[in-house]
């Protein structure tokens, strides 16, 4: 979650919120600054899809 403090807690982590940016690094910034949400499994299928194609 992104608030009003992020930036300077990032700066303050000796983190680069530009270069972690351009890098595509949004886990380990936000980690680093112990912010990052990570959900837990939610016991549903919905990536489990599998299409057969019969011609």
């Amino acid at each position: 979650l992104v608030d009003a403090t992020t930036l300077a807690r990032a700066r303050a982590a000796g983190l680069d919120p530009a270069a972690m940016l351009a890098d595509n690094d949004s886990t380990r910034f936000f980690a680093e600054i112990g912010d990052l949400v990570q959900p837990g499994p939610t016991k549903t299928n919905v990536n489990d899809c599998r299409i057969i194609l019969v011609g």
